[in-house]
């Protein structure tokens, strides 16, 4: 009875140990949107009290959209804001601290990026490493054309990982690519 429950832990050892550890997609997946601390908003500081600001809300259209209401007429040293958001753009206000508030700025969702999903796997035993490529999805508000540019909607990124002593670790590409984790 004794050789035969050694014999069992012996063969069960031996197994665990010849066994490659591979790292699975979600556990991927996990741990990059808790590196990355998705979902990733973008925001945007509007100046309430700037009359360029203004300016440029009206140009490019947000006071059509009825997201914000803009003073024409200001008295001298008057310390009202010339910009008002509307409820239509409540959804999109962000929590502003207490400084910029005092100094009427507003800061705005211009996007937020959540992980898409894992478009491609290599792994390199021998380094003990494996890459994955993902994608990132914007979804862009309305305030998106506060910055000019076309935002892009899908985005390709890579995670490095390194399978450790302590387990697999999200590391630098440089790491990867000088070879720090050769054996």
């Amino acid at each position: 009875m004794k050789n035969s429950l050694l014999i069992v832990l012996s063969v069960s050892f031996l197994w665990m140990g010849c066994t490659e550890k591979k790292l699975d997609q979600k556990t991927a997946q996990e741990m990059i949107v808790s590196e990355l601390q998705f979902p990733i908003i973008g925001d945007y500081d509007i100046f309430c009290n700037d009359p360029q600001h203004a300016k440029r809300l009206i140009d490019l259209g947000l006071e059509k959209q009825g997201l914000v209401t803009v003073k024409r007429t200001r008295k001298i040293l008057d310390p009202n804001p010339l910009l008002f958001f509307t409820d239509k753009a409540a959804l999109f206000l962000l929590e502003t601290s207490s400084k910029d508030k005092s100094s009427s700025i507003q800061k705005v969702k211009v996007w937020e990026e959540r992980f898409g999903q894992i478009s491609s796997v290599i792994t390199n035993t021998t380094k003990n490493v494996t890459i994955f490529d993902y994608t990132v999805v914007r979804e862009n508000t309305v305030f998106a054309v506060l910055y000019g540019r076309d935002l892009k909607k899908e985005m390709q990124c890579t995670a490095y990982f390194y399978l450790s002593e302590n387990g697999w670790e999200i590391v630098n590409r440089a790491d990867v690519e000088f070879g720090k984790f050769q054996k």
